[in-house]
């Protein structure tokens, strides 16, 4: 019997392809997809973006990993934690927010706890860094995950211009 071993770490510049693909599969299940005229110049932005917010530090990504046949890593699942500037409020005098993003665990990988434990880690951090208000969007299949850890719901409104 061979025992699986699943190791965490962190993000780091060379992974925000592997952050990318997440993101857009991560969309793709939850019967979002980008549309195809579009992806080329949604996937340029992200990743000049991602970029630029895991060199300032204010994106802190997860991941969990595995080691591959070739003995090199396999990334399985990951979450990301972007540090909002954000007014102090009556929830919160503090100037910063955690957002949460970003989660994702390979179909292979899933029911196992890793996005709970990612997520986790995400909490954590804020919570280090004196932050006391996180937020997400849930899809479907992680609200009740969201919801075990404490999350609740708001009433968040939206407005998109159209093209």
């Amino acid at each position: 019997m061979t025992t699986e071993v699943i190791t965490i770490r962190r993000a780091t510049l060379e992974d925000v392809e592997t952050i990318l693909h997440h993101r857009h599969t991560m969309f793709r299940d939850m019967g979002m997809p980008i549309a195809p005229d579009k992806i080329e110049q949604i996937s340029a932005a992200y990743m000049q973006w991602m970029t630029t917010t895991i060199t300032a530090g204010q994106y802190i990504g997860f991941f969990a990993v595995t080691p591959d046949t070739e003995g090199s890593e396999q990334i399985i699942a990951g979450a990301g934690l972007w540090l909002l500037d954000w007014i102090p409020n009556l929830l919160d005098g503090n100037t910063q927010r955690g957002y949460i993003m970003n989660v994702y665990t390979e179909q292979a990988f899933r029911k196992r706890g890793l996005a709970r434990q990612l997520v986790d880690l995400c909490v954590d951090h804020c919570r280090d860094l004196g932050i006391r208000v996180v937020v997400l969007h849930a899809s479907d299949e992680g609200r009740p995950i969201y919801e075990s850890m404490g999350f609740k719901q708001t009433n968040e409104m939206r407005l998109v211009f159209p093209d």
